[in-house]
């Protein structure tokens, strides 16, 4: 991912919205690039903070360890997507398997 398109996406992340065909993509950049996870903390820390002074929470602010946390939890959910394509495929190989053996049966029989 470019960091054009990392910065693009902060706002979504931000808002908990980020579409899941970015989720890997997204932690591995804000990861490997300490300029883009400068700018995310920032945006992060400015929008979480905002929110909690308007509401008034008494909730922690450790907005670092929070972001810690988000990223953790996209890249959990970047693993689920990728087990599920995993899995959908595997699934899809073994119909045919078992579709390709019973025509080979038909056949014989």
């Amino acid at each position: 991912m470019k960091c054009s398109d990392f910065n693009q996406l902060i706002q979504s992340f931000t808002e908990d919205t980020l579409e899941e065909e970015y989720y890997d993509s997204f932690v591995r950049h804000a990861r490997e690039c300490s300029e883009c996870m400068d700018e995310l903390e920032i945006h992060y820390m400015i929008r979480v903070g905002l929110e909690r002074m308007e509401d008034e929470s008494t909730k922690s602010f450790d907005l670092k360890e929070e972001l810690k946390n988000q990223l953790l939890k996209y890249e959990r959910l970047a693993d689920m997507r990728f087990k599920r394509k995993v899995y959908h495929t595997v699934t899809i190989v073994i119909a045919e398997i078992c579709i390709i053996i019973n025509v080979i049966q038909m056949l014989y029989l």
